[in-house]
């Protein structure tokens, strides 16, 4: 259904389309937004394609990074966040046997042509488990804001650039 709501939208007049997918909602949103490339390969409507905490199978997730990659040049942009003391993606992982594309621990996964944000300074494990930080969080709404209304790119969004990672690594800082 959502992937028809999204077909649905591409052949109106909207010019952009933002996706905000958290936790098992990314297992609807992604392969949806990922069929949309066969419908309009020249230009995208989904301007961005948000994933907070998801909650899908990080094997699976890099084969279709390759073509959220080829997106970008079509004006699709991804952005993913992931944390390192998120626990129901640590029992996820835990009952589904495989890495899920939201953690952060050991590392944060890049993918190319994706931007990866750690987001584990905003994520404590007292507030939902470090679940929640893709709504309670000042500094993630705030980032998300300056994708949505500002189109920044993460360099220009207050971000930490991390090391090694051919800028798409980022992490949002710690407050004083």
């Amino acid at each position: 259904r959502f992937q028809q709501l999204l077909k649905d939208l591409v052949a109106t007049n909207v010019q952009r389309i933002y996706v905000v997918a958290h936790s098992m909602g990314t297992r609807i949103a992604i392969p949806s937004v990922a069929a949309t490339k066969a419908t309009a390969p020249q230009r995208s409507k989904v301007s961005e394609l948000v994933l907070a905490a998801a909650d899908f199978n990080q094997i699976e997730f890099k084969e279709l990074a390759r073509g959220f990659a080829e997106m970008r040049s079509t004006g699709t942009n991804v952005t993913i966040y992931a944390a390192s003391n998120d626990f129901a993606l640590k029992v996820s992982k835990i009952i589904h046997s495989y890495r899920r594309v939201g953690e952060s621990d050991p590392r944060l996964d890049i993918y190319a042509d994706l931007d990866s944000i750690d987001a584990s300074a905003t994520a404590p494990m007292r507030r939902a488990f470090g679940h929640s930080y893709i709504s309670d969080s000042a500094q993630v709404l705030g980032d998300m804001q300056d994708i949505v209304l500002k189109r920044l790119q993460p360099s220009n969004r207050g971000l930490e650039p991390i090391a090694n990672t051919s800028n798409r690594g980022w992490r949002i800082p710690r407050l004083p």
